[in-house]
This record gives structure tokens, C-alpha cells and sequence, in this order.
């Protein structure tokens, strides 16, 4: 049913309710086919960061792209899937010992090491692939990239990015909308390092250091315009301090560091617009996030530049009374913030985890005016004190919520937030969604059923370690996850269609797929 709705069109000459549901197809486990993209083995335990899985998918939605670490024999090795049908079905990850879909070498020797820390982008028509992660060698960590120009059909040999000697960690890795410029960072002996490709992934620049190799850097991101033009990177430095540097010049040359934020400052994350309509306003808007220290708690604050980079602004505070830049509320520890924004930047959306005095909330601001100001949405459930998307505990078997993540489409009307919920029975935790139709003001309920939306992840097992991505229009949603029961374990992926309810008058309300390409 699902595969049939979303390849129906519909001339959209009715009138539109705000209203809106997705419906996302229910992973049941079931071994070596989607939606478990890797085989479920009892005897291959990935722990830690090894679990890591993130998808990212080309602008209409056709084509999505999964990588993950998985356990092989005695070291972990780079996995990908992808799927070319709008995740109806997907290549299989089969354990094989060379070639795609393990894009990481096999081991070697003695010496060889563990895959780890995998990310995954590509262009907007889905063509050009790059994945980034780090190996060891058996004395160091050293990062390491692939790409393919074929829509992930085969791929490159690993390529070195960062030097041997020194340790690295905390790859990441953004393309322009074409695909021709791409961009890595990862932290390596104290300081943040960047290269840069402008051949479609196939050779790169010499290493650029970002920040002062005195201080001790993490938690780098790096993100681009669509023409790649604009390049942004910030980090946290040494004292818990965010720092942010850029490039308008494709990555060959990056500006003074600009401090953010006071000490005591954690979790930066950074987005930009990416504008292929219009040059002039493509990656003017810079929003950057960070939880940081305000007395005893941690809030979530922003900055704001609108100028490329050059200059930051602190936005009008939420609550209005409460001290520029503050999205949070006082009181209770604020984490993990996500933020994400609509192509021409107008539209921005922020999300956290924040301690309610029980246990950890999902929470959301929205800003309208290119992050000048900020407004709570209407809380979830509505009678429950905003801007709370998960629910309060209800009974004491209710846990908390965290690991949030947020996309919009391409013009900031349709927004979906998702994360992890545990339980306090044997320490389950499922997958949650909320769905905003109208630009963030109102979301629905992510009431806690035992089945189908909102809760995507299979109930009874362990789900963790989320991601989510969206198609230009709003109408392909993509959400991957771990998920364990305990002794097998597999990487599920849950494909959602946006259904909005339309009226014709005479007739009753009906749930239709909205097709926008």
C-alpha cells in the first residue's frame, strides 16, 4: 500500500488543512532483508561508536544512502546500503570480504584496526557519494574518505586524508549541490583540520589547521552553500569554548577564528541555507547552536550571522525576558541541541534534550525571521507547558527521551523532529517522531503506542544511535537506526511518505499523499 500511495499524482487544487500525518512503513525484524540493512548475527556485537549509522538522500528523495561500522571477525569494517526505489528496497550489505558495500579495507595484518566514526553525504541529484571515517592501522587513527560517481553503485579506494603519526577523530564531510566541492574536518593532535576536493572527491588539497594546535579541540562540524563557495566550520576549544571559522573562497583560504560563546560551552552544531535559486542570498545565513553554561545549568544558545560568516549577532532570547541568546528555559540541564533551516534561511528550527525535573524532554524553538527571534511552538501533548514535543512521565515505567534530531524541507513548512525514548523495562527504548506541518507552530502527539507511527522502531527491543533525512519537498522521509534485542542486533531503516488531509466540498476529509515533483 505504502509503495503504491506515493508513486499516485495528484493535481492539488484543493484546499490544504494544516494538518498533517506521515505514514511510515513498520520495520519488522526479520533477518537479511530491509528493513534490516545489515545481516543480524548474534556473534557480531558492535559496541560503542561502532553502532553509529547515518543516511543522507538526494533532493527528490530516489535515492538514499546508509553507512554504518559493523564487526568483521576481529575488527570492525565500513559498511554502506542504498536504495534507488525511494527505500522500497535496498543493495545487501552482504558480509563479503572485498569490495562494496565494505568500503574500508579488509584486514591486512596483525597490526590492522578497527573502522570507526562513519558519515555519509552526496549531491543533490544523488550521483556523487563521499564517505568519511577513521582507521587504525594499529598505531595510529588516521581519517579516511571514498566516493563514488554513480550513485553508490561502486566507489573509490580509500583515500588518506589526515597524516600517519598523530591520532585523529571526529570526522565529518559536506558536498556542494553539485557535488563538485567537497569539504572534511576531524580533530588530529590538538588542533581542528580541514581539506578540501574540488574534483568530485578525487584528489585533495593539502591539510589547512583551523584552530590554534596550543588548545585542545572537539566536537568539529564543517557545512557549505549549495555552489560551495561559502564554507563553515566551528568546533569546541580548549576551556569549552565554541569557535567558528570560514571560507568564501571554496575552502582555499578561511578568516580569523570568531568566539561564540563564554566558557563552559558544549555540543556547537552549525547550518547554513543552501540557495540554488538564488546565488546572491546562497549561504548568507549562518546558524550556529551550543549548550552552554548559565549558573549551575546548561541552556541552549545561538548565534546568528547574516552576512556570510563575517559578523554574529545574538538573537532575541526566549523566554523575551530572559537574557540574549537563550532558547531554553532556566532551570534543568539542556543538551544536545540540533538545528536546521529551509533554503532561502528564513525558517529555523532548533531542538534539544532538557531535564524536567524526572527525566529528559525533547523541546523545540522556532524562529520566522531569519533567527532573529525565537517563539516556543505549541507544547505536545497541549495542555503540557511549552514547548515540550515528548511526553512527561505518565507512569513509572516511563523514561526519558534524547538524542534529537530535525529537518525541514526546502521552503521550512513541513519540519520532523525524531529521537529515542527508553522505558525503565529492561532498559527498551523505541523510536519517536513529530510532525509539524505549518512551520513549526503545532506538532502532533507522539502518544506512545505499542505499534506504527509515531513509535517507528520496532517495540520490545533496544533502538539508539538515530538519524533522519528528508527530500527538498517535504514528501520522503528517511530515519535509520540501531537496534538490538539483546543478542542480534541490525541497522532499520523506516521510509515515511507525508500525507496531508484535503477538503472538497460536499465530500469528507481524506489523507492523500501530497506529490510536489
Amino acid at each position: 500500500m505504502f509503495s503504491f500511495l506515493k508513486k499516485l499524482s495528484f493535481l492539488m487544487i484543493l484546499s490544504i488543512n494544516i494538518f498533517a500525518t506521515t505514514d511510515f512503513t513498520y520495520p519488522t525484524t526479520t533477518p537479511d532483508v530491509s528493513p534490516n540493512l545489515a545481516d543480524r548475527n548474534g556473534t557480531n556485537i558492535p559496541s560503542g561508536s561502532e553502532k553509529v549509522i547515518t543516511d543522507s538522500t538526494d533532493s527528490s528523495g530516489q535515492y538514499v544512502y546508509a553507512i554504518w561500522s559493523r564487526l568483521e571477525g576481529p575488527v570492525n569494517r565500513i559498511q554502506v546500503c542504498i536504495s534507488s526505489d525511494f527505500g522500497d528496497t535496498w543493495s545487501n550489505p552482504a558480509n563479503t570480504v572485498y569490495g562494496t558495500p565494505n568500503l574500508s579495507e579488509q584486514r591486512t595484518g596483525a597490526s590492522d584496526g578497527n573502522t570507526e566514526e562513519p558519515q555519509i553525504t552526496n549531491s543533490d541529484n544523488g550521483q556523487y557519494v563521499y564517505a568519511i571515517w577513521t582507521r587504525s592501522n594499529g598505531t595510529n587513527t588516521i581519517t579516511q574518505t571514498a566516493y563514488s560517481s554513480d550513485y553508490g553503485q561502486t566507489w573509490s579506494a580509500a583515500t588518506d586524508l589526515s597524516a600517519t603519526g598523530q591520532n585523529s577523530s571526529q570526522p565529518q564531510i559536506t558536498a556542494s549541490g553539485d557535488g563538485v566541492y567537497v569539504y572534511a574536518t576531524w580533530f588530529r593532535f590538538g588542533s581542528i583540520q580541514t581539506k578540501y576536493s574540488s574534483d568530485n572527491g578525487q584528489t585533495w588539497s593539502a591539510v589547512t589547521d583551523l584552530s590554534a594546535t596550543a588548545n585542545i579541540q572537539s566536537s568539529s562540524q564543517i557545512v557549505t552553500s549549495n555552489s560551495g563557495q561559502y564554507v563553515y566550520a566551528i568546533w569546541q576549544a580548549s576551556g569549552s569554548i565554541i569557535q567558528t571559522k570560514y571560507s568564501s573562497d571554496n575552502g582555499q583560504n578561511w578568516s580569523a577564528v570568531t568566539d561564540l560563546s563564554a566558557s563552559g560551552a558544549i555540543f556547537p552544531q552549525i547550518i547554513t541555507n543552501k540557495d540554488s535559486t538564488n546565488p546572491a542570498n546562497d549561504g548568507k545565513y549562518v546558524y550556529a547552536v551550543w549548550s552552554g553554561l548559565d549558573g549551575v545549568f546548561n541552556r541552549i544558545q545561538a548565534a546568528v550571522s547574516s552576512d556570510n560568516g563575517q559578523t554574529w549577532n545574538s538573537p532575541t532570547s526566549t523566554p523575551a525576558s530572559d537574557g540574549t541568546p537563550n532558547l531554553s528555559q532556566p532551570g534543568g540541564f539542556a543538551n544536545r541541541p540540533q538545528i536546521t533551516t529551509c533554503s532561502d534561511g528564513q525558517y529555523v528550527y532548533a531542538i534539544w534534550e532538557r531535564f524536567d525535573g524526572t527525566i529528559n524532554r525533547i523541546q523545540t524553538a522556532v524562529s520566522s525571521d531569519n533567527g532573529l527571534n525565537w517563539d516556543y511552538p505549541t507544547s505536545t501533548p497541549a495542555l503540557d507547558g511549552t514547548p515540550n514535543l515528548s511526553q512527561p512521565r505518565l507512569f513509572s515505567i516511563d523514561g526519558t527521551s534524547g538524542n534529537p534530531n530535525i529537518v525541514t524541507d526546502s521552503t521550512g513548512k513541513y519540519v520532523y523532529a525524531i529521537w529515542r525514548r527508553s522505558t525503565d523495562i529492561l532498559s527498551n527504548s523505541f523510536i519517536q517522531v513529530a510532525i509539524s506541518a505549518d512551520n513549526g507552530l503545532t506538532w502532533t502527539d507522539p502518544t506512545s503506542t505499542p505499534q506504527g507511527t509515531p513509535n517507528i522502531s520496532t517495540p520490545g527491543d533496544s533502538a539508539n544511535f538515530i538519524d533522519i533525512s528528508i527530500s527538498s519537498n517535504g514528501e520522503y522521509i528517511y530515519a535509520t537506526w540501531f537496534q538490538t534485542d539483546g543478542s542480534l542486533q541490525g541497522f532499520q531503516v523506516a521510509n515515511g511518505i507525508l500525507l496531508v488531509p484535503i477538503k472538497k466540498v460536499g465530500f469528507p476529509v481524506v489523507l492523500i499523499p501530497i506529490m510536489c515533483n
